[in-house]
């Protein structure tokens, strides 16, 4: 049973669909600022570059302007606007979760083994049929040998041939038991080779069962991992949405063009004297700037363009 349905909302959106256990989170497309209130589309604003003058780029703007200034809704848009941040990373953590997720590796290794397992099994089918083929052929020629022998030991038994006849039928004979003694060996080897394949194919095929029954097992343990995942993940698009909802439309259009650009992170954060996005560090003069601005302000910074909050 589906954990969540496709949830809409406002701007870039995760479909998360969880079935069997299985999560599927598809980034869509953002939507325009107009479209989502009903106007026509609008294309999406590039990533801010850098400003000039030193400093975190700071400075006032109209309501509804996205190159840096005063959020449109305030310090509260900024907050709405790190919690959709939040959600976002949270919802890659965990898609990257789903991918390495350890009972999928352990799926993935018993579906190897079992392959391997099955490929033995038709290679040693192969190799007893051969031999089953060979020990046919060297059963018809111990038969075939046999009779001869048989009929040469009867032919010299009655002498009923001439001196050179009969010489040249124990000459044959000879030779044809040597034949017959080498056949018998051969055949015996090729039965003992038929019982070890015979063994060997019915371990293969154990292991072939017994590998059958883990891999359903595990099949199952990843449903249930992914399922887990998939429940998280829910909770994590309401959250996203809520936190979207309040997010004003050209703020939010910038922030979807950011982190479509920047590697799913267009807020970061101030960490001791360094922006969590690059992770360079700001000059004195590009905290002072940064910790002076106005609530409600967006910062960006200089060196990855992401909007900085402190």
């Amino acid at each position: 049973m589906p954990v969540a349905s496709r949830v809409p909302h406002r701007g870039t959106h995760w479909a998360v669909v969880a079935g069997a256990g299985e999560l599927f989170a598809e980034r869509l497309g953002p939507r325009s600022a107009s479209a989502r209130s009903g106007g026509g589309a609008t294309e999406d604003e590039s990533v801010p570059e850098g400003h000039s003058g030193g400093g975190p780029a700071t400075a006032q703007a109209g309501e509804g302007g996205t190159d840096g200034g005063e959020a449109p809704g305030g310090a509260r848009a900024v907050d709405h606007l790190v919690e959709l941040q939040d959600a976002d990373s949270e919802l890659d953590r965990l898609r990257n979760q789903r991918n390495g997720l350890p009972e999928r590796t352990a799926l993935a290794r018993l579906r190897n083994q079992l392959a391997a397992t099955d490929a033995e099994v038709v290679r040693v089918q192969e190799q007893l049929s051969e031999s089953r083929g060979r020990h046919a052929e060297l059963e018809a020629e111990v038969a075939r040998l046999g009779a001869r022998v048989a009929s040469l030991r009867s032919a010299l038994k009655q002498g009923s041939a001439s001196a050179r006849d009969l010489g040249a039928m124990d000459h044959e004979l000879v030779g044809t038991q040597q034949r017959l003694d080498h056949t018998e060996d051969a055949t015996l080897e090729v039965i003992e080779e038929i019982d070890r394949l015979e063994q060997l194919l019915a371990q293969k095929q154990e292991l072939s069962g017994e590998l059958r029954q883990q891999l359903a097992t595990a099949d199952l343990a990843l449903a249930a991992a992914e399922a887990e995942v998939a429940a998280k993940a829910a909770l994590v698009v309401r959250s996203r949405v809520q936190a979207a909802r309040l997010v004003p439309p050209d703020l939010l259009t910038r922030y979807e063009g950011m982190r479509a650009k920047l590697g799913g992170v267009a807020v970061a954060r101030l960490v001791d004297r360094s922006c969590s996005g690059c992770h360079l560090e700001l000059s004195p003069a590009e905290l002072a700037v940064l910790r002076s601005a106005p609530p409600g302000s967006l910062s960006t910074c200089e060196s990855c363009g992401r909007i900085l909050v402190p």
